[in-house]
């Protein structure tokens, strides 16, 4: 049986526009971050699936871009698929610190387990937002093999969950489902507003579209 989970980057907030790292700063979708999602609806470049099961990491822009693409459906907030915790370097830019020895260090470490000073590390920021994509990835299951149940017959109409998160916990995501298919995590980060589709088979990921 295919099913699908679909995962979202959130609309463009004005962090975005200047190139700042932040996480927890909760910051709002711009007007032109409004405008660009309902742009892209409009143009239905969104999978929507019916009877879906939808969550957010909670924070405000991840909960405006999931309502003016979906509605104001019931959903899961799910803490750990938040960005990455940038620490002493919250609202900052990569180039107004690239003098910073702390900042250089860490930029520098090839390991993964350097931690940003107040922060976290690049492996801790994966385990965590893998920890929250495997509470997804239960329901998920769960529901699939609901579905097999009730249906009698070994395809039934197909499961699909709906995410709608950050561009580094999709990198971690995307990453996690498809190893060996990208030189480096982030290579797999979707513009603001765009994201996957992945495709399950017996619980394991088996093919990716980007929208």
């Amino acid at each position: 049986m295919i099913s699908r989970i679909h995962i979202i980057r959130h609309g463009i907030t004005a962090g975005n526009l200047k190139n700042l790292m932040y996480s927890n700063t909760d910051l709002p979708l711009l007007k032109m971050g409004v405008e660009e999602i309902a742009e892209l609806a409009a143009l239905n470049a969104y999978p929507i699936p019916e009877n879906a099961s939808y969550y957010t990491s909670g924070l405000l822009r991840t909960e405006q871009t999931l309502a003016l693409i979906h509605g104001e459906v019931e959903h899961e907030k799910i803490w750990d698929l938040r960005e990455m915790e940038f620490g002493k370097y919250e609202n900052r830019t990569f180039s107004e610190l690239n003098e910073d020895p702390e900042y250089i260090e860490w930029m520098s470490d090839e390991t993964g387990e350097a931690v940003i000073p107040g922060g976290e590390s690049i492996n801790g920021f994966k385990r965590r937002v893998i920890s929250g994509f495997e509470e997804v990835l239960t329901e998920h299951a769960a529901r699939v093999k609901d579905a097999l149940g009730d249906s009698g017959d070994d395809d039934p109409d197909g499961i699909d969950s709906v995410i709608v998160c950050h561009g580094g916990p999709i990198s971690a995501i995307l990453e996690y489902c498809f190893p060996d298919e990208k030189e480096h995590m982030f290579r797999w980060m979707p513009d603001p507003g765009h994201g996957y589709t992945i495709e399950f088979e017996d619980d394991k990921p088996v093919h990716h579209e980007k929208f």
